[in-house]
């Protein structure tokens, strides 16, 4: 099944990290999903990405378009590069609660890549059911039977309608085309749902691939996890979370944080929403002023409560921990504080650390390190080194990059 999981930008402002590329501009006309219906006639299946004769083997999707975005998706530089697989660290069987489920066969670090291809099929986000059909049937025969063995939540609807809406996941608009598409997939699409998931999913545009990551270290023979509703659902309550996913895909939750007890999970949910309001408000204070609290603690002279931000700010990412959520704008807000509040008081080891959680993080949402891993391996050229020891007017020119 799929995940309504949207990714966030990590980049550190601590250090100049290498920029992310960005998407190109490809000239020519853009629809809307208020222009589908009316172009029905102008779709096209075509199989992405187009290969070399040496490259045959490599598998494709069918991609349900409309007939100019083939050539403005070709015109995007290194698309349809080829991809590794990464080494096979898990293994899928079959549960008879649950279906097939997916299990970790030996240890998997955060940010680690455990499973990557190509979809299926991909179509944009409001379709014309025959269309899909269309794109459906122009798979192999062995991959029409992975596409239909997949689960249905809507046996009432058409059958390949009902596949999609299940099993899909919002990947990313394409060139010629305003807003998500999505995808199906042969083996990730398989994965179970959990309020406390250990792996996210990421699409990766030119490779044409989607891609799952471990979110924290997963241990030999845990199930690999996802969310398919969007992580602002991580502060939700277990009643609010169930009927999200039940009106979506018509089951409800019975993960390890749904099962709890009446009296733990009121707990639980006073935790998440606790966790939530505390990133709101510090969210609106960055927007608004920056992170004037750290600042101000940096400029402040040695104290005996110099620890109390650090205190304060483990505390909440321990309570992230304890129930097994880790929204990534929360984790790399607060995993950065405490690598800057460190670095600040020059602690090499703990800068390092925290860095180092940065770079996992960053890697399993984005599939790179965001210029975290530099600033491990030389946290002492960050402009926050050693801020909480220089003199106030020294430490603000440091700050502000003088």
């Amino acid at each position: 099944m799929p995940s309504d999981e949207k990714r966030w930008t990590m980049i550190p402002d601590m250090l100049c990290a290498e920029p992310k590329p960005l998407k190109p501009e490809i000239p020519g006309p853009v629809y809307s999903r208020d222009d589908i219906r009316g172009h029905t006639s102008e779709f096209t299946v075509a199989h992405l990405p187009d290969l070399p004769r040496s490259r045959l083997d490599e598998p494709t999707t069918a991609v349900l378009l409309f007939n100019h975005m083939k050539e403005q998706i070709l015109s995007i530089p290194s698309f349809g590069q080829p991809f590794k697989l990464p080494p096979i660290r898990h293994r899928i069987s079959s549960h008879g609660r649950y279906g097939l489920t997916v299990h970790a066969h030996e240890d998997i670090v955060p940010g680690e890549l455990i499973m990557r291809e190509r979809p299926l099929v991909a179509y944009p986000n409001v379709f014309v059911t025959k269309y899909l059909q269309a794109a459906v049937n122009t798979l192999s025969e062995v991959n029409q039977l992975y596409f239909n063995g997949l689960h249905n939540a809507y046996p009432t609807e058409d059958a390949t309608y009902g596949i999609a809406k299940t099993n899909a996941f919002n990947i990313q608009s394409l060139p010629g085309y305003a807003e998500d598409y999505r995808a199906v997939f042969k083996h990730i699409s398989r994965l179970n749902h959990c309020c406390s998931y250990n792996a996210v999913f990421r699409f990766d545009l030119i490779s044409f691939t989607g891609e799952i990551r471990a979110r924290r270290k997963i241990m030999k023979g845990e199930e690999i996890t996802i969310s398919y509703i969007n992580p602002a659902y991580d502060y939700a309550s277990r009643e609010e979370r169930r009927q999200e996913l039940y009106t979506r895909y018509r089951f409800i939750c019975q993960c390890r944080v749904c099962i709890f007890s009446d009296k733990d999970s009121e707990e639980s949910d006073g935790i998440r929403r606790s966790i939530g309001q505390r990133l709101a408000h510090l969210e609106r204070l960055l927007r608004e002023h920056g992170d004037r609290e750290l600042l101000e603690w940096c400029l402040t002279p040695p104290s005996n409560d110099d620890n109390a931000l650090i205190n304060s700010t483990h505390q909440l990412l321990t309570d992230m921990k304890m129930q097994r959520i880790y929204y990534p704008r929360a984790a790399g807000i607060f995993i950065s504080r405490m690598c800057k509040l460190y670095c600040a008081k020059a602690n090499v080891i703990e800068a390092v650390n925290w860095a180092n959680q940065a770079a996992a993080l960053c890697r399993a949402y984005e599939g790179h390190d965001g210029g975290w891993a530099a600033i491990a391996k030389k946290p002492t050229k960050t402009n926050y080194w050693n801020l909480k020891k220089l003199p106030r007017d020294v430490a603000v020119d440091k700050e502000m990059g003088f």
